[in-house]
């Protein structure tokens, strides 16, 4: 993969607390050492593709700094959102991390999303996660399909049909490690939900 072209051109002039920047800026006036622990991901940029990158560059005086670890340069909590997968073959799952949203599955995607000031509780955002991550995956007869979320709770009827539906012909559904069905599949073998 090549090196992003230098997008945007601006001076610093030493004095600033944090630097808000897209992937590819360019700066002048300050060296790299200075510049790099106030780098923060700028919010304007929405939404930021990692997928078959290792990191984030920018370019200090023409020379170009590459590999900037993107979990460096957002703030704030971290917290888990939801995981989704079958075992250790496929799956993936999305973070919070401060109001940054982290959406990765290995070999599929990985990318970085703000979410400010978006009001959608986070049970709905989990679900929705959840059914996203299955675009690639639809989880077949023998398979496990095994949902994990603190925003979701086995116990509660609405979260538990609500995972049962993006299961598909899944024949064990776990959320936050307890079997929830599939039902159907549970009444035909004489078993009890």
């Amino acid at each position: 993969m090549s090196d992003p072209a230098p997008q945007r051109l601006r001076h610093l002039t030493g004095n600033e607390e944090t630097v808000l920047f897209f992937d590819a800026d360019e700066f002048t006036g300050v060296d790299s050492t200075w510049l790099l622990p106030r780098l923060r991901l700028d919010p304007a940029c929405r939404e930021l593709d990692l997928f078959e990158r290792v990191g984030l560059t920018v370019y200090v005086d023409d020379e170009l700094v590459e590999d900037i670890d993107p979990h460096q340069v957002i703030t704030g909590e971290w917290r888990a959102l939801c995981t989704y997968g079958n075992g250790d073959i496929i799956g993936g799952g999305s973070d919070l991390i401060g109001d940054w949203l982290e959406d990765w599955a290995p070999e599929i995607r990985h990318r970085l999303t703000w979410m400010g000031d978006d009001a959608r509780p986070l049970r709905q955002l989990a679900l929705m996660k959840i059914a996203e991550g299955k675009d690639c995956w639809e989880p077949q007869s023998g398979d496990l399909f095994e949902v994990t979320s603190p925003f979701l709770d086995p116990s509660n009827t609405d979260d538990a049909s609500s995972v049962l539906t993006l299961s598909g012909e899944a024949s064990r559904v776990t959320l936050n490690g307890m079997a929830i069905g599939p039902i159907e599949h549970d009444r035909a073998q004489g078993k009890s939900p």
